[in-house]
């Protein structure tokens, strides 16, 4: 079952973490900061809406109850549901499985890009030259492979031998790792293909290393000028190899010019902005996280008001046995519930609840695998209810109804039937200390049924879907 609310979700926190950082740290050289930000925002993203966030709609009922389906039965027997009459979703599986095929369809073209890409590189280290630098291993190509750098290997071709300057912005990229925050946008992109905002986490993240590489060379003492003329006469196009990989040739070379010649902030500038940018993702945490499965935390008990005063003994009166009122009178929970006649379930409602994901199947008050109604007919069963569940519900997300159905001897024994059809659950004394404040002994299906139609009986920890 997908869950769109989480997708959309963690969709909304990449756009606002985004432009976050296009609006407040895109144009600071600052690039070890932000590649710390992209990297931990693009993570914080799939977290985010899982988050339980307080307060929480604690109040909220744990089933929703829906009206009875009633089927009144005739002397043929009980009429057949017509299959559009089921609840939306049960007979419509080709949709799904389109979604499903298309979305495994770019798993599978995401997955073998990467794989060639990687073939790629054994096929260039198998033929090449290489040779130990420090930190990194520089391997010479017998052709005119354009620079470019994978995890700690820098690759070039031998003939077309490369520049001093690109040779230092290429180790740069392989001592600091950089392939490694490509590979796990990539991993990321085989998962979650079709979204967008991946490319654009992407972009910005290989920017950023370009800068980074370009700041290790002008830390070197280059001049900025000399090293803008060197990129300007080593730029090519792009190339299959540069796929994951850190290229020499890249579409950003006026923004990396520009970035050359740009002067760190003042700290109280920085500050400002790292504060708004903090502030921009405990707001997306807040607004964007989960609130339905945190329950709200208890009150604290008032702490009781010291006295300054010693305390005083007082003697306590005695009260005689025969003047202590008698306790109130156990609330008849046994008024007659009249939802209508008993009503089985039909041949095709009983054939749609087989479906796991839809609903969940409790006989005669026990939970049961949804393949043990293969087992049953419609004339096994006397009476059934459905409800929804919420989001707090234990078993919410594995189905979206409930059935609780009765077989029909297990609805004769705990139910009176009268002569016009309707019935009320009976009532049995209760084993010694078993539910003290009711004095009767109740059924966790039961239970259900009375709540939902309105009585009042103690909850029961754990009780519930």
């Amino acid at each position: 079952m997908i869950d769109w609310t989480y997708l959309t979700h963690a969709f909304a926190a990449q756009f606002v973490l985004l432009a976050g950082y296009y609006l407040l740290l895109d144009r600071l050289p600052v690039g070890q900061v932000k590649r710390g930000y992209l990297l931990i925002t693009l993570l914080a993203s799939f977290v985010i809406p899982v988050l339980p966030v307080y307060p929480a709609a604690a109040t909220e009922p744990l089933l929703t109850a829906t009206p009875l389906i009633v089927e009144p039965l005739t002397g043929e027997g009980a009429p057949q549901v017509p299959v559009s009459d089921l609840p939306a979703g049960t007979n419509s599986y080709w949709f799904p499985a389109l979604l499903w095929t298309v979305y495994f369809t770019g798993v599978l073209f995401s997955t073998l890009r990467l794989l060639a890409f990687l073939r790629g590189v054994a096929s260039r280290l198998k033929r090449g030259t290489r040779h130990r630098r420090d930190r990194f291993t520089e391997v010479i190509l017998d052709d005119t492979t354009p620079p470019h750098t994978f995890l700690r290997w820098v690759f070039h071709g031998r003939q077309a031998a490369a520049h001093s300057a690109v040779l230092i912005h290429e180790a740069a990229h392989a001592r600091q790792l950089h392939s490694v925050d490509r590979l796990l946008v990539a991993g990321l992109r085989i998962i979650w293909w079709w979204n967008p905002l991946l490319l654009v986490y992407g972009r910005a993240v290989a920017a950023n290393h370009e800068l980074l590489a370009d700041r290790a060379v002008l830390d070197r003492g280059y001049p900025a000028a000399a090293y803008q003329q060197t990129l300007l006469d080593t730029l090519r196009p792009a190339s299959a190899a540069s796929y994951l990989a850190s290229p020499a040739g890249f579409s950003i070379t006026k923004k990396r010019f520009a970035m050359m010649k740009s002067v760190t902030p003042s700290p109280a500038s920085r500050f400002a902005r790292y504060t708004l940018v903090a502030g921009i993702g405990i707001a997306t945490a807040l607004f964007l996280g989960d609130r339905a499965v945190a329950a709200a935390p208890p009150a604290e008990p008032a702490a009781p008001i010291a006295s300054a005063a010693p305390p005083r003994v007082v003697a306590a009166a005695v009260v005689p046995a025969d003047t202590i009122p008698p306790p109130p009178p156990i609330p008849d929970f046994w008024e007659k519930i009249k939802p209508a006649q008993p009503n089985p379930p039909s041949a095709a409602t009983l054939q749609a609840w087989k479906d796991p994901t839809t609903y969940g199947v409790w006989i005669d008050g026990q939970r049961v695998a949804n393949d043990e109604l293969q087992n049953y007919s419609p004339g096994d069963f006397a009476h059934y209810y459905q409800s929804r569940l919420e989001k707090n519900a234990t078993n919410y997300g594995k189905h979206v109804f409930q059935i609780d159905v009765s077989t029909v001897d297990y609805f004769k024994k705990h139910n009176k039937i009268f002569p016009d059809g309707t019935f009320e659950i009976r009532g049995r004394p209760a084993a010694p200390g078993t539910d003290p404040g009711t004095g009767l002994n109740v059924p966790d299906f039961e239970k259900r049924l009375l709540r939902l139609a309105g009585a009042r009986l103690p909850a029961a920890p754990g009780e519930g879907c």
